[in-house]
């Protein structure tokens, strides 16, 4: 077994350098993220064992369980609080903490039958791997191999035509996955609207209303609708969305659109890329992008994003992403659409929130967006639905009106400390010590040095990479 350990100075490195309707089958994961320092190892009877997790608690101490598995892990940073053993894998009750050495932390698996637990009973994620790569598709019209190609390539996008009413007729793909798997996360992306949140004002082929179905044979009769999207009352959809679903005694997968509302012309429908992971022993290994402006492109519709290079590294597991970003916007206008983004996305167990940098626009301090009271606020409703927030730092811009993004930082190292979260993404580090990769020509007039430049991007991914890296087995 792995102890997987990472060695966690984000707080201090923070304070010095800042220093529709719809019917669905889903259901709710439940959350990693409980308090777990360093110190001790010690687990108990029936599969106790020590690990470290996202979501252990910023300190020193250590805990074991009882009865299920031992929750211990390692924590981060000397000086925080000893952490408090929560249940188990398998539901082993609270340990109590003792005091430790300085530690590390990790991404944990959520406790079953209890509360969360820092690391289950490994301290590495449960794998919900990618079940849909070379895998026989048919489709109408033809083309359909393209939405499960992975080439996130705007040359690689299975289309549907589109009624003058805005209908969508005969126009589905469907995938043999195999027998096997006894759930399914399935997860479809398009890249014809940059934003998260698509009017039809917007709408440049995003899927208005579609439906899902499962069957044991892929014969005409054998289908069983698991999924389906009528379309919101004014028309909004949404550049990704995901779905699970029972598939126990299943083979086949299918997705009809029927319907897209554009004020754009007559567009096509287009699909860019269709996920499906196998989520049979949960969906830990999710996560969801909650972003401005730069992470709409960083995220979303290209190679080499970093479930791509996690997947490289530890071939057994492919992390499901999927990027909510928006244009702009504020942390109390996240505070505000939070419960709508956990709705839209139940099965996202962690939600990395890359905000900041929108609030310092024009040189703004904290105090004048209420910054910190708004990602408390994000943080608390992330929490009471059972997932796991991390905060990354904002990258050092090098234009004139982002100066505050530093007071920012130094408000983000308090909530990640007071809220014992995980360590994330030092993208204020990266960009201070690499300014180069921030875009300086070519970009968006008046995004120069503000917006991450191509290798950036690369930059970015493999930073997030390289962050989690010890949360996966070998």
């Amino acid at each position: 077994m792995r102890q997987g350990t990472m060695r966690v100075c984000l707080l201090a490195v923070l304070i010095a350098a800042a220093c529709g309707s719809e019917k669905s089958d889903d259901d709710t994961g439940a959350g990693a993220g409980a308090n777990a320092g360093s110190g001790a190892t010690a687990g108990a009877a029936n599969g106790g064992g020590s690990g470290s997790g996202v979501g252990a608690a910023a300190g020193s101490g250590a805990s074991s369980g009882a009865n299920g598995g031992s929750s211990a892990g390692a924590g981060a940073g000397a000086g925080g609080r000893a952490g408090t053993g929560g249940a188990g894998r398998g539901g082993g009750t609270a340990g109590n903490s003792t005091a430790g050495t300085a530690g590390s932390a990790q991404v944990g698996v959520a406790g079953e039958g209890g509360e969360p637990s820092a690391g289950g009973t490994s301290g590495f994620l449960t794998p919900n791997p990618l079940v849909c790569r070379g895998k026989d598709v048919q489709s109408s019209p033809d083309g359909g191999d393209a939405a499960f190609d992975g080439k996130w390539d705007f040359n690689s996008i299975w289309r549907a035509p589109v009624e003058s009413d805005g209908s969508i007729q005969d126009s589905w793909v469907q995938i043999n996955v195999g027998k096997g798997p006894s759930k399914l996360l399935f997860v479809w992306h398009t890249s014809s609207t940059p934003d998260y949140t698509i009017t039809p004002a917007i709408n440049f082929g995003a899927p208005t209303a579609y439906y899902i179905e499962v069957s044991p044979t892929g014969e005409e009769g054998s289908w069983t609708k698991v999924a389906e999207v009528t379309g919101a009352p004014d028309d909004t959809t949404y550049r990704s969305r995901e779905h699970s679903f029972d598939f126990g005694g299943m083979s086949y997968v299918r997705m009809t659109l029927t319907k897209l509302v554009s004020n754009q012309g007559n567009p096509a429908s287009q699909i860019g890329e269709i996920e499906i992971h196998d989520v049979s022993a949960g969906s830990d290994d999710t996560w969801a992008i909650v972003g401005l402006g730069q992470s709409r492109d960083t995220y979303h519709g290209r190679a080499g994003m970093f479930p791509e290079l996690i997947h490289a590294a530890h071939a057994g597991y492919y992390p499901a992403l999927i990027d909510l970003a928006e244009a702009g916007g504020k942390a109390q206008d996240l505070a505000t659409s939070i419960d709508d983004l956990i709705a839209l996305n139940p099965d996202f167990h962690h939600w990395i929130l890359a905000y900041g940098e929108g609030d310092a626009e024009n040189n703004r301090s904290p105090e004048e967006t209420d910054f910190k009271a708004s990602m408390q606020t994000v943080i608390d409703k992330l929490k009471a639905a059972g997932k796991v927030p991390l905060l990354p730092t904002i990258e050092k811009t090098t234009d004139s009106n982002h100066k505050t993004i530093g007071d920012f930082n130094t408000v983000i190292a308090a909530l990640v400390a007071q809220n014992d979260l995980p360590p994330a993404a030092d993208l204020w580090t990266l960009f201070s010590t690499k300014p180069e990769l921030l875009c300086m020509t070519g970009c968006e007039s008046g995004h120069e040095g503000i917006d991450f430049s191509d290798d950036g991007v690369a930059a970015v991914n493999q930073l997030w990479a390289t962050t989690l890296d010890p949360s996966y087995a070998p």
